[in-house]
């Protein structure tokens, strides 16, 4: 039985991504590898494989992209309650 494509990118992860998350990831893989097709369409590495290691590696930089974001709204979220104190004080 061939796993599915989710399956493989998950292993290549070496987690279960969400299916939303997933297939965000996919789609702009899938944009990113016609990109790559169209400069190079006579590459034969262009197979499903490929597609998803580019699928991991997307999903990698949007998870790392979501992480910064996040903190930089914790910080922000910080140094406003600090300014707050020390005004009222």
């Amino acid at each position: 039985m061939d796993k599915s494509f989710k399956e493989t990118v998950d292993e290549l992860l070496g987690i279960t991504t969400p299916a939303k998350d997933f297939e965000e990831a996919e789609r702009y893989a899938i944009r990113k590898l016609q990109i790559a097709k169209e400069r190079e369409p006579d590459a034969a590495h262009y197979d499903e494989y490929y597609l998803a290691l580019l699928t991991a590696d997307v999903y990698r930089e949007m998870m790392f992209s979501r992480y910064t974001m996040e903190l930089c709204m914790a910080r922000q979220a910080v140094e406003a309650a600090g300014s707050k104190a020390t005004t009222t004080v």
